[in-house]
């Protein structure tokens, strides 16, 4: 019973559609002379013109957008890897970021075999410090991080225990460069803080940033 009343909806429902297709054919067909006159003398009417390749050409160009500082700075070439293994960071991979694209980038380092330890290096070198302007930022810090410590490289600086101790970070203002440089490093070792911090000062350059922006 179910079967013969399923094959009698799929018979209505084609028969449906014969008559819309009909009713469609048969209005294309009936349509009067007129109609036929006025398409065909559509039909004979100019085209536009079409654009000269000259446009084209032209248009397709256009200079790509310049890329930001964060992708021309690279981070193999600001963190190298013989300075790197030196400093006591064997065996870490490094990846660059782009946590803020004006300012530059942010290069990550990890162990594969330990994922939940590792070090963000965070570089904004987008506009010079003025000595008052890194002084306050650093007074700042003082009294956000725990058990701050002055730090005497570049222009000075602070490092200490944030985020109730899971990370200890270090801040430090370039001496010969447009730079602000901060070493996040989460659990592991943090004795390692300090001569990675060191690193970064002394790979970044002026004339290396000056390069960059242009």
């Amino acid at each position: 019973m179910r079967v013969r009343s399923c094959l009698s909806m799929a018979c209505l429902c084609l028969g449906a559609l014969a008559l819309v297709a009909c009713d469609d054919k048969k209005a294309a067909t009936d349509k009067p002379a007129a109609s036929a006159t006025a398409s065909a003398a559509a039909s004979a009417a100019p085209k536009p013109a079409t654009p000269s390749a000259t446009v084209t050409a032209s248009a397709s160009a256009a200079p790509a957008a310049a890329k930001s500082l964060a992708e021309r700075l690279k981070c193999d070439a600001l963190l190298p890897e013989t300075p790197r293994n030196a400093a006591g960071l064997l065996n870490y991979k490094l990846t660059q970021q782009a946590t803020c694209p004006e300012c530059g980038p942010t290069c990550s380092m990890v162990k594969p075999d330990k994922p939940f330890e590792g070090v963000a290096v965070s570089y904004t070198c987008n506009a010079p410090y003025e000595k008052a302007s890194a002084d306050k930022q650093i007074d700042e810090l003082k009294k956000a991080l725990k058990k701050p410590v002055a730090v005497t490289l570049g222009r000075g600086g602070v490092m200490g225990e944030k985020d109730a101790g899971a990370f200890y970070s270090a801040t430090a203002f370039d001496d010969d460069s447009d730079c602000k440089i901060v070493v996040d490093w989460m659990r592991g070792d943090k004795k390692l803080v300090e001569p990675l911090l060191k690193l970064a000062l002394a790979s970044v350059k002026q004339a290396d940033l000056a390069a960059a922006k242009k």
